[in-house]
């Protein structure tokens, strides 16, 4: 069911076509500040409270309703403070989501609405919102609904047809996995309804060298690879990662193709990957570029910048890593969660313990600074769960393994670093590597090798370099102490086990067992 974007009682004061010798998009109403606006049809939400500064509209509202109407809404000229919705929300037809406002380009206080045709904005065209509304009903009048959440409710999977194509083109894991990750198949067949069979068919293969636990493409999901085994696709992180391919893709699409050709094939790939991270306990994080090292949802490229492992960069610059998010948002959980720290303590409940506080907001320490909340904790038997104010995710940090004395990276930010306060909070799931741990927080990483008394930071220009060199993988080791000045100069310097890392206004050099190199 449709309902108008506003009260029928407002007036049309402009409409949709030729304008000013220009084409304008949408229609306007000439509605006061402050006058509600509705959702038309039930969709998701791609950008709302969480985005300032929109060009020639200053705040607006983006909803996708494709699986409801098959078109994208935009609220133009909506007041910022008055916006109910933010990225990831769903909402239903008849649904207020703000107010009307007279922010960006405007000739005065209106609302400005547009219906986008499939794909949605990008890659869609604006169709004429007159025709699309005729008999939709009065929101006024509507039943009220709950408010949108974000993250939780259900949500109905996309149509997709599962085909089974498993062969032998796989190996044992090692490891139990940390990463789902998206590749682009750079090549393909000439039709799309065949490439995810044609390309299952040419990993199976096993002198190919090459599979994914999935193909996917144009609504075809074909698994080539059992999950608990481990394909062959990313190099040395084969062990630890779930691998899904868009046949017949390309690294080097715009954004505008990405959405012409796979936009439905995202939203399915999103789904898998939210199915499979709850059954593998994988974080339902998307790290998106620039990457950040840690558990969660990524590409191929991550496994080269992030990682430091193989030269791919798929899925490209272009990959509309936005709409993806926004789809596992939408997909991320069944139910409902008391709070994100709730959340997290039941995504870590296999390693993190009994908590040590009360149940609910009650038991939550509150980190103020100058008078302010600006986070929350809560301690657990073998670890702290962690949540900065405005944050979609709270984190675990892991306390110190008892077999292993002053280990733990939670001691080492806490005693080490002083917490938030000389780090910031944590914005990663932990992640394990041979011989230790590392974790991401606001101000760089954390690296604790096992064994040793403590853990060391390395964050800005020396991290990026340190990134370059496959961290501490790599020929310089583990770090072994922070960065320091260097005595009668401005250059900064950070010592590892077979080496160090030297900041310079003009660059990062590194000095590994005599031998030097620029990074």
């Amino acid at each position: 069911m449709r309902y108008r974007p506003i009260s029928p009682t407002i007036p049309v004061t402009s409409g949709f076509g030729p304008r000013w010798g220009t084409q304008h998009n949408g229609i306007d109403y000439g509605a006061p500040v402050g006058t509600p606006i509705y959702a038309a049809a039930d969709g998701i939400v791609i950008e709302g409270k969480d985005r300032t500064g929109v060009q020639g509209f200053g705040s607006w509202i983006w909803i996708d309703c494709q699986q409801s109407e098959g078109v994208d809404l935009i609220y133009g000229h909506v007041r910022h403070s008055g916006i109910l919705v933010r990225a990831g929300d769903r909402v239903k037809a008849g649904q207020q989501i703000g107010v009307s406002g007279n922010e960006g380009d405007t000739t005065g206080p209106h609302l400005h609405f547009e219906v986008w045709s499939p794909p949605g904005r990008q890659g869609g065209r604006a169709i004429d919102p007159a025709p699309w509304l005729a008999g939709a009903a009065d929101p006024t009048k509507a039943k009220p609904s709950t408010p949108p959440t974000s993250p939780g409710g259900s949500f109905m999977a996309p149509p997709f047809k599962s085909i089974s194509m498993l062969g032998s083109s796989h190996q044992p894991r090692t490891r139990s996995p940390i990463n789902f990750l998206l590749h682009t198949e750079q090549g393909g067949g000439t039709n799309p309804l065949t490439d995810a069979e044609r390309l299952a068919r040419y990993c199976n293969n096993t002198g190919n060298g090459v599979s994914y636990h999935y193909a996917l493409r144009a609504g075809r999901l074909v698994q080539m690879v059992p999950l608990n085994r481990a394909s062959w696709s990313v190099l040395d992180a084969n062990a630890y990662t779930v691998n899904l391919c868009f046949a017949g893709s390309y690294a080097e699409w715009t954004r505008e193709q990405w959405i012409e050709n796979c936009r439905d094939d995202i939203r399915i790939a999103a789904y898998i990957a939210v199915r499979d991270c709850k059954a593998l306990g994988i974080p339902l994080t998307v790290i998106a570029p620039p990457y950040q090292r840690g558990s969660g949802i990524s590409d191929h490229a991550y496994v080269t910048r992030a990682l430091g492992i193989g030269t791919h960069t798929d899925v490209g610059r272009f990959f509309p890593w936005d709409l993806f998010a926004v789809d596992v948002r939408a997909f991320a959980n069944p139910a409902p969660v008391p709070n994100l720290i709730d959340a997290e303590a039941w995504r870590a409940q296999t390693w993190i313990g009994k908590r040590l506080a009360a149940a609910g907001t009650a038991g939550e320490s509150i980190i103020r600074q100058g008078g302010k909340e600006i986070g929350r904790f809560v301690a657990y038997e073998h670890g702290h769960i962690y949540w900065r104010s405005g944050a979609d995710t709270a984190v675990a940090v892991p306390h110190a393994d008892p077999a292993i004395p002053g280990s733990g990276l939670f001691e080492t930010w806490g005693a080490d670093y002083g917490y938030e306060r000389g780090f910031g909070f944590p914005k990663l799931a932990h992640a394990v590597v041979t011989n230790g741990a590392v974790q991401t927080f606001d101000d760089g990483m954390l690296f604790r090798k096992n064994g040793s008394a403590r853990g060391w930071r390395v964050h800005g220009r020396i991290l990026e370099a340190y990134a370059a060199y496959r961290y501490e993988q790599g020929p310089l080791g583990w770090p072994v102490g922070d960065e320091r000045a260097v005595a009668g100069t401005d250059n900064r310097e950070q010592l590892f086990e077979h080496g160090r890392l030297v900041w310079s206004p003009t660059g990062v050099v590194a000095l590994l067992d005599q031998v030097k190199a620029v990074a």
